[in-house]
């Protein structure tokens, strides 16, 4: 039985309209908020919001 589900599980067809692949871009600073959210948007990334540290420069270093 197990072995039928998982034959008919990787014989269906994907509901993915962006098929996965490996990111190898790495992180990028976006400042202000909005243009990050924006470029995100545009790239079908993932928006990552670091918080903010006493220290922290606008660039985003210490």
């Amino acid at each position: 039985m197990t072995l039928l589900l998982w034959t008919l599980l990787l014989a269906s067809p994907t509901q993915d309209a962006h098929p996965l692949s490996l990111d190898r871009t790495g992180l990028q600073w976006v400042l202000p908020f909005e243009a990050a959210r924006k470029k995100a948007t545009d790239q079908s990334r993932l928006l990552m919001i670091k918080p903010v540290a006493f220290g922290t420069s606008p660039e985003g270093g210490w």
